[in-house]
């Protein structure tokens, strides 16, 4: 009696779907040790040292994993071609000037064209780092993790400096969207926000999962686990 009232006051709702991507990972059951202690418990792959250890310690006590899968790489290395098209652009103007400081310098036979291409070095830096958007693109997928819990979504994202977790309990799932692509990837829109830039030109800002291979499936999880009348 005091087992199945337990399992009653956590009300947890187990969806387990047939589709399984590599960049996705399901809980293939819940042991009763997890019904007061945090567990990982992960059918497929195993997930990375560094990112199991960030659950683990995540994890609060009865608290338990439904879900957790990554940022398709691909998807993400994708969604960074525009940028590399605009990074092979703002390379093409600084290496006109070089080739023209060059022959300069041949013609003159003089290094002071050199001496002033060197001031160009800062915009191939900023060209080369825009170029390769698809490979910075694909490293953050690798270091990204999303969770569903019984209780919350949570995000860990690495930054250059610094790792960022954030949070969102059944309330703030509310207004969730569904972004999808006619091949089924796509993104589960958490809120969006507006702000202004330094420019005062408006920008909008969205966070949730985002770049999912499957994201009908992980929408239909997270809504059965926390957006039920029973868990919100």
């Amino acid at each position: 009696m005091q087992r199945r009232s337990v399992r009653r006051r956590i009300q947890v709702r187990y969806v387990m779907f047939r589709y399984v991507s590599c960049s996705t990972l399901y809980v293939s059951g819940i042991s009763e040790a997890a019904l007061t202690t945090p567990s990982i418990a992960l059918s497929g792959q195993l997930l990375p040292p560094e990112l199991a250890q960030r659950l683990q310690s995540e994890l609060q006590p009865g608290e338990i994993l439904v879900w957790t899968g990554q940022p398709d790489p691909n998807l993400l290395a994708r969604r960074g071609l525009i940028f590399t098209v605009f990074g092979i652009i703002f390379l093409a103007v600084p290496l006109f000037i070089t080739a023209v400081l060059l022959l300069l310098a041949l013609v003159s036979r003089s290094f002071l064209p050199l001496c002033i291409g060197v001031l160009l070095v800062p915009f191939f830096l900023v060209g080369a780092f825009i170029t390769f958007t698809p490979l910075w693109n694909r490293r953050a997928a690798a270091k990204s993790l999303y969770a569903i819990t019984n209780r919350r979504a949570i995000i860990w994202q690495r930054t250059l400096f610094s790792l960022n977790v954030r949070s969102f309990s059944p309330g703030q799932l509310g207004g969730m969207s569904r972004r999808e692509l006619g091949n089924g990837s796509g993104d589960l829109i958490f809120y969006q926000s507006t702000y202004r830039n330094m420019d005062g030109d408006r920008r909008t800002q969205s966070d949730g999962f985002f770049a999912l291979r499957n994201v009908h499936d992980v929408d239909s999880l997270l809504r059965a686990t926390l957006l039920t009348s029973k868990n919100a």
